[in-house]
């Protein structure tokens, strides 16, 4: 059979049943060409059917029959039932019969696959392995390797139809090529080669892909450039030793030459995982190319043990995504992992990769992928299956949107198990959000967000916490001291101190906010004024709301102006009192005023006529509309604006 005139199927047999509809037979020697490689069965079932143009090839499980198909091009030998072609279709199809229901699994395995528990399965109940009785009979002889069925049934002392038997179970496993006409078997290098793998002395592999697929094909084949396409595969074991296994997106890989097959999905290796797309796993070379990582995920030892006092393993909560790059999963000649290389597997990337902090989980994603991240330089991994926690670390830069410089840190594991970093800034600091203020001390990055142990110094004021949080737009924390300095001048204010103050800063909008908890501000050292509230200080003016106790009065408002000796309000309540142990005297429940320090005076309007004066300890209430607060003589004025008189 010929494929664009090419000879692509050659079949051989002592008997064809051939009519106008179909030519068959039932034990046919079959090669099908791949250029300078074939794929081989000793035995099969043919049938064509020329007015359909349909080529069948059947494998059936009596005798060499069960053989698999030898494979060289894709250098594996396959266990399927059924392979179908169109004449002339660029297609083969591969698969199972699956007779009487279930999932049979075809198989595809490489030819330097073994493992001992098979070695040791052809043994069986026998005194001596078979392959060791082959390995002598081939000793015996001069180190010949072609034997006829008397020659085996002489030197294994049994008679020639046990010796026939042997040979074909031989040959069922791709150990002896067995020609049964003429009673003749070569010993294959398998044979051997299986002799030397359980002496560890040779190299072999654990490659093998099982397929399971409800319906349809298992696998189909190019006849354009042979690559074979094979569906319904979980999971591939690539490296006991190492640990490396993959699981392909869709269940899907596509073979080529020399046992190498792309795939997209997950790959394993030690307690690493790499999702991605284009892997391309060379089989020489025993490495994967990873041209399209979306994810890296891995797990480390904990920095603390167990309550048995052994260190457990935790999954790292950092993804560093948008890799490339390649997985060297053994030395090229260790793929049995028979010499132990602990530098492997081995990691590389090959260019630039990314973390990001975007995560619903991290301040309801706060942290802009777009302009928050660590930009990670081409790094490589060893030992990927016992990597130790401090010693995993990357080399990259920070980008904070714009809340600080751009960094060069080194990322390592935090105490949250994320990847991040803690640093000390420069004596001087760090300039923050674009200059508009200044950080000092200890900066941290985890999944615990961008937190700061230190001093932020903005306009003429200072924060001290030992957690600040930074955000793209703001910062929080609690500040264990916050003080302003005293500033003189059209836009001054007064000297404040306080402690343990939540903190708010909106540096776009140019205001810090902070809010008294458990002990009022200290302004106006001289005057001793307590304010408990909030604060709110720009480039233009200290702003606030809330209560102000000084010198046997008080104000509550919703907006303060402080100035350096006076402060104002649009809108404010005010009481006073002659001592500590006295009642209140006099109250407004809602003026305009304003106090200064300078004159010894408070100066309030009314703003609406329907409010009045209240003389408290006398029970009296008044209707004028300004009062004045005379500090030093401890007495208030009042009159109606415009009119005469005052009490």
């Amino acid at each position: 059979f010929k494929y664009k005139d090419t000879l692509f199927v050659r079949a051989r047999s002592e008997r064809f049943l051939l009519s106008t509809d179909r030519v068959y037979s039932e034990s046919v020697e079959t090669t099908i060409y791949l250029k300078k490689d074939s794929i081989y069965h000793p035995k099969l079932t043919l049938r064509y059917l020329p007015l359909r143009e349909q080529f069948s090839l059947i494998r059936n499980d009596q005798g060499m029959g069960a053989a698999s198909f030898s494979n060289t091009y894709h250098n594996m030998d396959m266990a399927f039932d059924l392979l179908n072609w169109k004449i002339g279709s660029p297609l083969l199809d591969i698969s199972n019969m699956n007779i009487g229901g279930g999932e049979k699994p075809v198989v595809f395995e490489s030819k330097n696959y073994f493992r001992e528990a098979r070695f040791n399965q052809l043994q069986g109940m026998n005194t001596r392995n078979p392959l060791l009785l082959l390995k002598d009979l081939s000793g015996a002889y001069g180190n010949s390797r072609e034997f006829t069925t008397q020659e085996v049934a002489r030197h294994m002392r049994m008679d020639e139809s046990n010796a026939h038997i042997f040979l074909m179970n031989m040959s069922i496993g791709g150990f002896v090529d067995y020609k049964v006409d003429d009673r003749v078997a070569l010993i294959n290098d398998k044979v051997f080669d299986y002799y030397l793998n359980m002496k560890k002395v040779r190299d072999f592999d654990v490659i093998q892909f099982v397929s399971k697929v409800e319906e349809g094909n298992n696998a189909q084949m190019s006849l354009e450039d042979f690559a074979l396409e094979i569906e319904g595969i979980e999971a591939i074991a690539l490296s006991d030793s190492q640990k490396v296994g993959l699981f392909p997106y869709g269940q899907k890989i596509t073979m080529h030459k020399g046992l190498d097959f792309d795939f997209n999905g997950r790959i394993a290796a030690g307690r690493f995982n790499y999702w991605g797309n284009e892997f391309k796993f060379s089989y020489d070379e025993f490495m994967i190319a990873m041209t399209d990582i979306d994810s890296m995920r891995f797990k480390v030892l904990s920095f603390e043990p167990n309550s048995l006092g052994q260190k457990y393993l935790v999954e790292c909560k950092t993804v560093l995504q948008d890799l490339t790059g390649e997985l060297l999963i053994d030395k090229s000649n260790n793929k049995s992992g028979k010499v132990v290389y602990p530098d492997y597997p081995i990691f590389r990337s090959a260019k630039d990769s990314y973390i990001y902090y975007d995560k619903p989980t991290i301040f309801s994603g706060v942290y802009n992928r777009e302009e928050f991240f660590v930009r990670l330089e081409p790094f490589e991994i060893d030992s990927l299956d016992n990597t130790s926690t401090s010693g995993l670390t990357f080399e990259g830069t920070f980008t904070s949107a714009n809340i600080f410089p751009d960094l060069n840190q080194t990322i390592g594991v935090q105490p949250d198990y994320s990847l991040g970093f803690t640093t000390e800034t420069p004596p001087s600091g760090l300039s923050a959000y674009g200059g508009k203020g200044k950080f000092t001390s200890i900066l941290k990055l985890s999944n615990e967000g961008l937190r700061g142990d230190g001093r932020i110094d903005y306009l003429n004021s200072v924060a001290i916490s030992n957690e600040f949080f930074f955000f793209p737009d703001s910062a929080n924390g609690l500040a264990l001291n916050y003080e302003i300095d005293e500033k003189t001048g059209a836009a001054g204010n007064p000297h404040v101190t306080n402690t343990n103050v939540d903190l708010h800063w909106e540096p776009y909008n140019d205001v810090l906010y902070t809010t008294s908890k458990q002990s009022p501000f200290a302004m106006y050292d001289a005057i001793d004024m307590r304010g408990t509230g909030t604060l709110a200080h720009s480039p233009s003016a200290l702003n606030g709301r809330g209560l102000m106790e000084f010198l046997d009065a008080e104000t509550r408002s919703k907006d303060y102006t402080f100035r350096n000796r006076k402060f104002s309000s649009p809108e404010l309540a005010f009481r006073v009192r002659a001592n500590p142990t006295v009642d209140w005297g006099f109250g407004i429940d809602k003026a305009q005023g304003e106090v200064d320090f300078d004159q010894e005076r408070g100066f309030f309007n009314l703003k609406d006529p329907a409010d009045y004066f209240s003389f408290l300890a006398n029970k009296y209430i008044c209707y004028m509309d300004y009062a004045k607060w005379n500090i030093p003589q401890k007495s208030i004025n009042v009159k109606k604006q415009g009119g005469a008189g005052a009490l």
